[in-house]
């Protein structure tokens, strides 16, 4: 696990300390699942236009085919 900061205005600050409070749980669990929250609604970032191939088809798979790629 690698730690990070994360800024807060007061009026974030402080709706986090009282979720914390309220729900019993860390801030810190609070933002983690924020995050995930935010992954998960846009996505990691790894889209892909698939190349166009010689039958003028776009690639069904793409993922597959890059699976390990650079590895």
């Amino acid at each position: 696990m690698k730690k990070t900061s994360v800024y807060l205005d007061e009026p974030r600050q402080l709706r986090l300390a009282a979720t914390s409070e309220r729900t019993s749980r860390s801030q810190s669990d609070l933002i983690k699942e924020g995050v995930d929250l935010v992954v998960a609604k846009y996505g990691t970032g790894r889209q892909m236009l698939a190349p166009v191939v010689h039958s003028g088809r776009p690639l069904e798979d793409i993922d597959s085919l890059l699976e390990d790629f650079g590895q």
